[in-house]
């Protein structure tokens, strides 16, 4: 057995010093990613979509990089070969749970809600100085379509103030639903949550709700799986979504950065 593993060993080696083209080819493949990665990152950093979320983008770059230069100096043999196993199980069970929880995303990228609603519940995202930000007007524009094709549906809007805003979520939604014409008996204001699970428990807490309710989470296309999730241990309510839209550059971070979200509410 022992002849059979340093056969093995001395197959590699001749392969690395000859040169293996579906080696060149994946290094290649290994420094286009870092790169992208990087330049990513920055692009993610002066648009400040999500909070630190370059940071992943710049832990990716990293990684990459440590592939390339692992398969360029040939590193991979001087490696015991259970860290070899070990490694690629790792990254293996890795793929394995983003690509597990992308596909959860993308069950409910398109969702547009159940009919007659009784409430919708629109999570905050940040308010700038002029009114809401992009991420967040497209949820308020699905909320009002929503509202305004089913007429006796409520909406609750929520988000409390950061110190980076000068109004609380809840509030600045409240104004631009004013702003296009809902009327504000239809709309209720929470302003104390901080994040996604309080919006939605915050939200929960307003009305009575009861088996056969109808409420809709209104979120960004990538968000609103998470955002049903939540509400449904929070209620035995009929939950729907409604999916608004994400702008597609934005849409990579958003999608990776929901993965470490979904595994956060899980676990």
């Amino acid at each position: 057995m022992a002849e059979i593993d340093r056969l093995k060993e001395i197959v590699e080696t001749l392969r690395s010093e000859n040169g293996c083209p579906v080696m060149h080819k994946l290094r290649r493949v290994y420094a286009l990613l870092a790169i992208l990665s990087l330049v990513y990152s920055v692009a993610v950093f002066m648009v400040g979509s999500g909070t630190f979320s370059f940071i992943i983008w710049i832990f990716a770059a990293i990684f990459f990089g440590f592939l390339y230069i692992m398969e360029k100096k040939r590193l991979w043999l001087k490696v015991p070969k259970a860290l070899r196993y070990a490694f690629r199980i790792i990254v293996a069970i890795g793929v394995a749970v983003f690509v597990i929880c992308q596909g959860c995303i993308l069950t409910q990228f398109v969702s547009k809600g159940e009919p007659g609603a009784d409430y919708i519940i629109v999570l905050g995202a940040q308010m700038r100085d002029w009114g809401p930000s992009v991420v967040y007007k497209a949820r308020l524009d699905s909320a009002i379509e929503y509202l305004n094709n089913n007429p006796d549906t409520k909406v609750i809007v929520t988000g409390g103030q950061g110190a980076n805003e000068s109004v609380s979520e809840g509030e600045g939604g409240q104004e631009y639903l004013l702003s296009q014409g809902i009327n504000k008996d239809r709309i209720l204001v929470e302003k104390d949550s901080v994040d996604t699970d309080e919006n939605i428990s915050n939200a929960l807490k307003l009305i009575d709700t009861d088996n056969d309710m109808k409420i809709c989470i209104v979120t960004n296309n990538f968000h609103v799986f998470r955002g049903v999730m939540i509400a449904k241990r929070y209620t035995n309510a009929k939950i729907s979504g409604i999916a608004a839209f994400t702008q597609y550059q934005y849409l990579p971070n958003n999608m990776v950065r929901e993965t470490f979200g979904i595994l956060k509410d899980i676990l």
